[in-house]
């Protein structure tokens, strides 16, 4: 976002809000907003941010007023969770202006702390390879950087596979 005076982020599929609370302590000079599908997740985000006093936005998704909005959207670690990642980005992309950027994020080994694969457990079921992530991330714009991100023992076992792309719409 360099050269953008007052730059605006989004994070899709925020969960606990964890990702933007910590980003809005860090970096208070952008807005950040988190996005979730669950209704119930976003205001459990929302008034922990107010009792905490941390400047942030937070939306149910669909938010149509938030489209083409954000300067940049990340998408970090929920593709694993679905079978079907391209609609999952379709969705999220809707939340960035032409030519923004996105970064996603996904564990790249074959470990989880998810092991149940029952209804109502999480499980890992989309775990790809950079190479995957990175051809995935070609077809919906153009590659500015891909990663491994070393996992807490610092072993490729634990990487988690980093793409960033610009959308071209």
């Amino acid at each position: 976002c360099a050269g953008i005076d007052f730059p605006k982020a989004v994070e899709y599929g925020t969960g606990c809000g964890s990702n933007v609370m910590h980003a809005a302590q860090l970096a208070p000079e952008i807005a950040w907003t988190g996005i979730d599908a669950s209704p119930g997740q976003v205001r459990w985000c929302q008034e922990a941010a107010e009792r905490l006093e941390i400047p942030t936005g937070w939306a149910a998704d669909p938010a149509e007023h938030l489209y083409g909005t954000f300067d940049s959207v990340a998408v970090l670690d929920v593709l694993e969770h679905t079978a079907y990642p391209v609609p999952v980005l379709e969705r999220a992309e809707r939340y960035v202006r032409p030519g923004g950027i996105v970064t996603l994020s996904l564990p790249r080994g074959p470990w989880s702390l998810h092991t149940r694969n029952e209804v109502g457990i999480g499980n890992h079921i989309n775990v790809v390879s950079i190479g995957t992530l990175a051809a995935l991330a070609e077809k919906r714009g153009r590659v500015l950087s891909l990663d491994l991100l070393a996992g807490p023992e610092q072993t490729e076992a634990n990487a988690s596979a980093l793409v960033v792309y610009q959308v071209l719409k």
